[in-house]
């Protein structure tokens, strides 16, 4: 028997979706083909970014870091809502 911590195996994963609204259908191509990907490529991408992201708890210790920071160097601390709208307007 192969012991799973002595191998270099990966395991792929297939996901059927099911009954996936046109606009969301119609959203996904437009973002695969701006982004040059297949539409799988796309889902697969968007979901490893999704699954990337920070926790709440991860993210609320990462902008207390960083207030602690900017405090101790005296800089000022950057305009988020500017930032967010940067990001929405994207």
């Amino acid at each position: 028997m192969i012991s799973p911590a002595t191998t270099n195996l990966t395991i792929m994963a297939d996901i059927l979706i099911r009954n996936l609204d046109e606009d969301t259908l119609e959203w996904l191509k437009k973002k695969a083909t701006a982004n040059n990907r297949s539409m799988n490529a796309e889902i697969k991408a968007l979901l490893e970014e999704y699954a990337g992201t920070s926790t709440r708890e991860e993210a609320i210790s990462m902008i207390a870091e960083a207030r602690v920071s900017w405090e101790a160097e005296k800089k000022p601390a950057p305009d988020l809502m500017g930032i967010l709208r940067e990001d929405r307007d994207r």
